[in-house]
């Protein structure tokens, strides 16, 4: 009788966990699909800039680039985990809407209704902790399901929250 046994096992070094899941770069594209005159935005943000563009750039695509491959369901259609709202200075500004299109650790927010940013101020915001009570989805890494590092405190949790106004 012949058995076999196969095993597997690791051998030296240490096994690295991934590094938190962040966003490393934030775009604003223009129809041509070229980034617009705020050049690549890379988070975290000072408190209080902003970031600008000019509002005749018709920009209608916020592309969103983490260090890791983000959960696709996470970021579905209508997952609402990314989001852009008018910054009014007033609680629950109404939300725009838009199209989430993941690929790998890009996410393309695409503005449906306007078609453009005119002239104004406005938030993105990436959910990496819901509030409580709430069932809003968060931002997870494809690889751990680990949720975003929005603070950058190098642990899972805490929203991006990235200030930007057209003028």
């Amino acid at each position: 009788m012949l058995c076999v046994f196969e095993s597997g096992f690791f051998v030296g070094g240490t096994r690295t966990q991934p590094g938190a899941l962040q966003v490393t770069t934030v775009r604003f594209l223009n129809p041509n699909e070229a980034n617009s005159s705020a050049g690549d935005v890379k988070p975290p943000v000072p408190a209080g800039q902003v970031v600008t563009f000019k509002a005749g750039e018709q920009i209608r695509v916020v592309e969103v680039t983490f260090n890791r491959a983000v959960l696709p369901a996470s970021v579905a259609a209508n997952s609402q985990s990314i989001f852009i709202t008018e910054d009014t200075g007033k609680p629950n500004p109404p939300r725009f809407t838009v199209d989430l299109q993941p690929s790998a650790n890009i996410v393309r927010v695409v503005l449906r209704d306007p078609s453009t940013f005119k002239a104004g101020k406005y938030i993105l915001t990436c959910l990496g902790t819901s509030a409580a009570g709430a069932a809003l989805p968060i931002v997870k890494a494809q690889d751990d399901s680990s949720a975003l590092d929005g603070d950058y405190d190098n642990q899972a949790g805490g929203n991006l929250v990235l200030s930007f106004s057209a003028q």
